[in-house]
């Protein structure tokens, strides 16, 4: 049995690891957890949203108010499998034994070999990342789109105009499931602007457009159906202004703490952080002026207090 024959076996054998893992899981869950038919509230959220994607008698007339990648990806394989959520959730878990593959692939570019061989098979057997995969949240999906960035960079990395912009858009769609890989897309700019420093501002460009325009296509693309469905120009999504605000204001820790005066719900995120902003301003708001009352304060207060922000 040849060397590459050999590698094959294992991927198969940590796949089916790891989904047997996470299906073994999901029965016993099933079987044992009082609680296992009532979903927490995150999860009901993407599960309702998603629906109403699928059933929406109409076109919503509403700017996104939470990140839509995860939503629409549960719509799409909603109406794959005929409305069977049951089917979903294998096809989540079947996802999620893929990354340990794909961290296999990741690694050994990386490391070694047998490096790669120990990663795949903690990823395989890892209780966090088997309970996450049976949880139906964004972790699952946003480590696909990680690990596949990733090894698009790996080795030589892009060389032609089409696997660059494949590779904005590929950032711009984990954008939409979190957005803090805008902060990796600017680094990644940065970076690849330093490493071909000595070369002509054409050459550059030739990079740089291609990811860029990618980026654009996903990111534009959402702001633009804001604007038509909401009339206001959004920038993915209305929550921005008080998740700026969650992570810096005088009472944040690092970690994340609901805010006092919003019950810790996305309904209550949704509701309560425009009646307390129209309260305090005694006016009604549009959903891009909430989102701006919040960004100031949290701007305000990095600018007054400097050294308690840092």
């Amino acid at each position: 049995m040849n060397k590459q024959h050999k590698e094959r076996n294992f991927l198969y054998f940590i796949f089916f690891l790891a989904l047997a893992l996470r299906v073994g899981y999901y029965i016993f869950l099933k079987n044992t957890y009082l609680f296992f038919g009532h979903p927490s509230d995150d999860v009901a959220y993407y599960k309702s949203w998603a629906e109403t994607i699928v059933f929406a008698d109409s076109p919503s007339t509403n700017a996104f108010s939470g990140m839509p990648l995860f939503p629409y990806y549960l719509a799409v394989l909603f109406r794959i499998c005929g409305g069977n959520w049951f089917t979903v959730n294998i096809l989540n878990l079947i996802l999620g034994s893929l990354n340990c593959v794909l961290i296999y692939l990741l690694a050994k570019k990386f490391t070694s070999n047998r490096a790669a061989v120990l990663a795949s098979l903690l990823a395989a057997t890892n209780f966090i990342l088997i309970y996450y995969d049976w949880l139906m949240m964004p972790v699952t999906l946003l480590i696909s789109l990680s690990l596949a960035i990733l090894l698009a960079l790996s080795d030589e990395g892009p060389t032609s105009f089409k696997e660059w912009t494949i590779l904005g858009v590929f950032i711009g769609l984990a954008a939409l499931g979190d957005g803090k890989f805008l902060i990796f897309a600017v680094l990644l700019c940065g970076y690849l602007c330093w490493s071909k420093r000595k070369n002509t501002l054409t050459k550059i460009l030739q990079t740089l457009f291609p990811l860029i325009l990618g980026l654009i296509l996903i990111l534009g693309g959402v702001t633009v159906r804001n604007k038509i469905v909401s009339s206001e120009w959004i920038f993915i999504t209305s929550q921005s202004g008080l998740s700026f605000f969650v992570g810096n204001n005088q009472e944040a820790s690092g970690a994340f703490e609901n805010p006092q005066f919003i019950r810790p719900s996305h309904t209550g995120q949704d509701q309560d952080q425009k009646i307390f902003a129209e309260k305090v301003l005694g006016k009604k708001l549009a959903p891009s002026q909430v989102s701006n009352f919040y960004r100031q304060k949290a701007i305000n207060f990095m600018v007054t207090h400097p050294l308690e922000y840092l």
